[in-house]
Order: C-alpha cells, then structure tokens, then sequence
C-alpha cells in the first residue's frame, strides 16, 4: 500500500487523469445502460463521490485535507455548490425525458461530461503547488467538447462556410482534382450543407439521431456557384469557400480528411474537424500559458472565456489566429524576460516565433499586422536597439506626418485625389467603402472609428467574452459577462511572485499597437462589409478583438497594485463554477 501511495503522489497527475477516465466511462456505460434514468444519475454521483474519496485519501496525508478544507474554506462550499448544481441539473433532464427524450439524453450525457471536468479539477487543485499549464488543458477539453455537444455542426458564426472551406483545403491534401468553379464533395455531405445550414431544436434532434447513421452515398459530386440564383439563397448557402489565407484551415481539413478515409457519414466528420481543431488550440495556448514569464492568469482566463471556447470547438479560422496571436506574444516573452529559461530550446523557440509572425501577419487584410510585429519592437528593445527616446520622437514623427498631409490634403488639394471605383457588397448590390474613398476623404475614417467607437465598443465587450453565442442568437445571462469581465480585470494584477514586469516605454507601446490594431480591424470590415455612407462599421463581431486581450491588459500590470498567489486559486475556482454553470444553462436551453 505504500508504495502504491508513493507511486501515486511521484505522478498525481498521470494517476488522478487515468483514474477520474475510468470513472467517467463507467458513468457513461450506466448511462447509456440504463437509458438514462434516475438509478444511472445515482450511480454516476456515487462514482463520483467514491473516485474522489479514493483519489484524495491515497495521495494525502488526512491532517493534510482538514488542514486544506478549513485554509479554503470558500472554495470547498463552492466546489460543493458546483457538484451539488451539476446533480440538479442531471435530475431536471430526467424529469423530462418522457417528454423530451432526446433532449434528456444529450443532457445527462454533458452534466456526466461535466463530472469529469469536475473530478479532474478537484484532484488539481487539492495539490499543495498549482499550475495553470496542467489546469488549462483538462478545463479547455472538457468546456469545449461540452460546448461542441450542445451547439452542433453549423450552428456557429458562419460555421458552413468555414466547413467547406476546410473541406476544400481537405481535398488538396487528398489529390482530388481542382475544378473550375465550385467544391468537390461527397452526396451525403453536400446534401447536408444545404438542409442544415442553419438549426432549430428539432434539427438539433435530428443530428444527433444521425450520428449513428452509416454514409450512403460517398461519390464526389460538383457543388459550384447557381449564377444568378446564388445571390437569391442565403448568405451560408451559397457554394462558395473564403478567399482568404487556405493555411489557416489545415487543422480542421486534417480532421476532415481523416473522416473520409474512415468512411465516416458527415456529422461524424465535421464532428472530427471540430475536434482537431480543439486540440490544435488547447496545446498552442497551454504551450503560452507554461512559457509566458508574466501574465499567465491573463493567458488562462482569456483561453477560457465562453467565446474563445465555443471557436476552439469549432473549424473557424479564428482558432489559428487567436492561439498565433497568444503564442507569438507568450514567445516574445519567454526569449527576452525570463532569465531562468533553458537556452538550450532557444533555437526552436526562435523558429516557432519567427513561423507564428509570418503566418498572423498578412491575415483578415492585415488587421494582425501590428500585433505580428510586437515581437520586433520588443526585441529591439531589449537589445538597446531603440531607446526610449528613439521611440517617443517615432510616435511625435509620424503624428506630424499625419498633420502635415491632412493639412496637404484639405488646404491644397481639396477636390478627389484618385478615382472612386465601383465596389460592390457580397451581401447586397450596394457600394462599399473603399480605400480610395478613404483617400478622397481622411477625415470621413476618422469620423467612422470614431462613431464607431462610441456606439459599438460596449457590444464588442459583451459578445468578445460571449453574452451571445451561436449566430449570436443564443443569449447567456448578464451575470456571466460581468463574472467573466471581473476575473479579467482580476487577472491583469501583479501577483506577488512574479518578479519583473514590463517597462513603462513597453507598456505604453502595447496600448499603442492595440488600439492600432483595434482601428485597423474596423477599417479592415469598413472595406469588405460596410456600405459606403453608412456612420457605423458594420460586420465586426466581439471574437475578432480577443487576440488583443493578452498585451492589452499585460500593458496594464504594474507593481503598484499586487495580489497575492492565492488569488490565482480563487481566480480559477470562479471561472470554473461559472463555465459549469454557463455549460448547463445551455444545455437546459433545450428542455
């Protein structure tokens, strides 16, 4: 018995994730056994309670528990709250189930889901020292693969375009021919583009009865653009992929490519592209959380708001975008401000930095760009390349260029300076705002971020964190948003053992290049998607701004204001009984 002891307190780690698997199988055998009903649910509590008992009392000294439970007081009424809230919802969807069978099913199964989410993170942070990288990867799995259950294929922000552009990025990487126009696709797929391109509940109750349908029909077909009849359909149903960089779908056309060698039918597949793409972003932002000196409660909190999660879960693009962006940033970090690094990774870590710049840079028009090039600034500064005073006569320069040529423009050329030419919207015969338009009249750009800026930036707040989820018709509660809000904020403060952080030349060049990057992701959608007059940028979402997050609020740490380490604790344990809570209210949604 000792040695099994010490075997499990040298690797709690390996043992609690191996230990809390087998319990969460079982559960789901009882489930699926017992069709669900109230003796599954017990039993899962049961192996709950036991697995749990059996975890602590083998890698913990008992005096050790009392001591913990009475030090963390607040956190062990809340874990409690948490299970207690997650056995409550699991007997709501039975009491339904006679009249909403299916729905009960999907239910019980994410609240058992839930329960290893739960397990798991009662083992992490009964250890003496937590850390964020092994916390981060089992909470990103579990909320995103409850996330993906509960908002199935096609029911996030243009969800079908990014499909069949993952499946045209899949068909390169499996040789099948390029046509002229249009997408090569198997029958049933196609087929299933066009039914479900947007779902209502009773859909959502059809998909999950087809995930265990075999593929009928697995012959490639052509679906191309119908000419006029293609602006008639809906904006998600036309035949048509972005034009846009194919690199960022070779995740989700891995996951895509995969399903189809396996012959599986297209919910299965799509299902796999979600998947590779949540595995993809889950070790990129864990590798940022482990190698950032600085900032890793922004990183984690960040990399778990309900926004960012229900993207990670799906084959969207911004999934590479995001995790680049945070990864780039974490790198820059960990070259040139931690001392106590192993330089024998430095080479490689070079080269993943060098690879996540070039790749963010030329992305959604260039709107990353300055965000791609902070790793230059940084570097220059810390070879004493640019001084602080270099940078300050930079920043006076060009605001004097700037006045010059508006001055230029309006006093000695104050007609059109280029032609206007004609540019039509994808979504509506209109024209559109161009960047000759913007040349013709400056001050008009200005006139519209600024517009823009007052009008829309509380929105973008809301939905970034994710106060409306799916097309952004699925509204969470308000508490969510301002408990999130708060644990940001919370996360930005200096914590007592971290031991530098930015110079104040930095600090405010990463406001600078944030608020550039803010203004170039609205002039970006001001091209593409505004029509030309209107006051407001139109087309910007919330989730476009989160590769912002992490320098904006690390310009804002300073030592002025320290919290201790144990507020990581607390911080963790309230993001978690949120994201739980925030899990089941979406899934009751569907009683």
């Amino acid at each position: 018995m000792k040695d099994f002891r010490g075997y499990v307190q040298k690797n709690p780690l390996k043992f609690a994730m191996c230990a809390n698997l087998v319990f969460c199988l079982l559960s789901f055998v009882a489930v699926n056994l017992l069709g669900g009903g109230l003796v599954s649910i017990a039993a899962a509590a049961v192996l709950f309670l036991i697995c749990q008992t059996v975890l602590i009392l083998l890698a913990n000294d008992p005096k050790e528990i009392t001591a913990s439970l009475l030090n963390h007081k607040v956190l062990s009424v809340l874990c409690f709250i948490v299970m207690l809230r997650t056995l409550m919802t699991l007997g709501q969807f039975y009491l339904s189930a006679a009249q909403v069978p299916n729905y009960a099913g999907i239910g019980i199964r994410v609240s058992v889901l839930l329960f290893y989410g739960i397990a798991c993170f009662f083992w992490l942070i009964s250890r003496k020292e937590m850390s964020f990288a092994k916390i981060y990867p089992v909470l990103c799995l579990v909320f995103g693969i409850s996330t993906g259950i509960v908002f199935p294929p096609n029911t996030i922000a243009d969800e079908p375009k990014h499909l069949r552009t993952a499946y045209y990025v899949s068909n390169m990487m499996m040789g099948v021919e390029k046509p002229a126009e249009g997408i090569y696709m198997r029958a049933d797929d196609a087929h299933y583009e066009m039914k479900y391109y947007s779902y209502d509940l009773n859909d959502m109750e059809t998909f999950y009865e087809d995930l265990s349908k075999p593929l009928e029909d697995g012959k490639l077909i052509l679906v191309a653009d119908t000419g006029e009849k293609e602006r008639t359909l809906e904006y998600t149903q036309r035949p048509a992929v972005f034009d846009t960089e194919l690199y960022q779908y070779i995740i989700p056309a891995a996951g895509i490519s995969l399903g189809r060698l396996l012959g599986l039918n297209t919910p299965c597949t799509y299902l796999l592209s979600r998947l590779f793409n949540l595995l993809f972003f889950t070790a990129l932002i864990t590798l940022a959380v482990k190698l950032i000196p600085i900032g890793k409660s922004i990183v984690f909190t960040a990399g778990l708001l309900p926004m960012t999660l229900q993207l990670a879960a799906s084959p969207s693009r911004e999934v590479f975008r995001i995790s680049m962006a945070v990864l780039a940033f974490a790198l820059t970090l960990y070259l040139f401000y931690d001392e106590e690094r192993n330089r024998k990774y430095d080479k490689a870590v070079w080269v993943i930095l060098a690879v996540a710049c070039i790749a963010l840079f030329p992305l959604r028009t260039y709107v990353y760009s300055f965000i791609s090039v902070l790793p230059v600034l940084i570097i220059l500064r810390r070879k004493n390349i640019l001084s602080n005073k270099m940078i300050r006569n930079l920043v006076i320069a060009a605001a004097g260029a700037a006045v010059i040529l508006l001055a230029l423009k309006y006093l000695v050329f104050p007609g059109d300076i280029v032609e206007v030419p004609k540019r039509l919207l994808s979504y509506t015969p209109e024209q559109r705002y161009t960047i000759q338009y913007f040349i013709n009249h400056p001050l008009s750009a200005f006139s519209l971020l600024k517009n823009t800026f007052w009008a829309m930036t509380g929105w973008y707040y809301e939905t970034m964190i994710g106060s409306q989820l799916g097309w952004l018709d699925y509204g969470i509660p308000v508490v969510f948003v301002q408990v999130f809000g708060g644990l940001l904020l919370f996360s930005a403060l200096h914590r007592d053992y971290e031991k530098f952080t930015l110079p104040p030349v930095l600090r405010y060049s990463l406001v600078v290049f944030c608020i550039l990057s803010y203004a170039a992701i609205l002039m970006g959608l001001a091209l593409i998607w505004t029509p030309e007059g209107a006051s407001v940028v139109d087309g910007v979402q919330g989730r476009y701004f989160i590769p912002l997050i992490v320098p904006l609020l690390i310009s804002f740490r300073t030592e002025r204001i320290t919290a201790e380490k144990k507020s990581d604790m607390i911080c963790v344990c309230t993001q978690f009984a949120a994201l739980v809570f925030m899990v089941e209210f979406l899934a009751l949604r569907m009683l």
